[in-house]
């Protein structure tokens, strides 16, 4: 499955929020949603990458490793910041806008 970008996002494994995250994905649901998100993903979404850098800098203040698990991309430039085990595909026809997608790489 995928997430499809919308704006500026922010994309993390769930595995990677239940293994690192305090309080799994209960505590970042509760703190972070609503979101995008599918069967391995969540995607947080932002209409400005300051507004997604203060979203980022919270989920490190809890000593999450957000260089290492948490994914940056555009709906429209695809991604920015990539992390192991998440891949970014343009999955817009070529005649019209990019529609930039994500989803988990699939050896992980």
């Amino acid at each position: 499955m995928t997430v499809q970008l919308c704006f500026t996002m922010a994309v993390i494994r769930k595995d990677a929020i239940a293994a690192h995250y305090p309080g799994e994905l209960p505590a970042f649901t509760a703190a972070f949603g609503p979101f995008r998100e599918d069967e391995d993903l969540v995607g947080i979404c932002s209409m400005s990458t300051g507004e997604l850098g203060e979203i980022v800098e919270r989920i490190a203040a809890t000593g999450f490793d957000t260089g290492q698990h948490v994914a940056i991309g555009d709906r429209w430039a695809g991604p920015f910041e990539l992390v192991p085990g998440i891949v970014f595909e343009n999955a817009g026809p070529v005649d019209e806008m990019p529609a930039w997608i994500a989803r988990r790489e699939d050896n992980t």
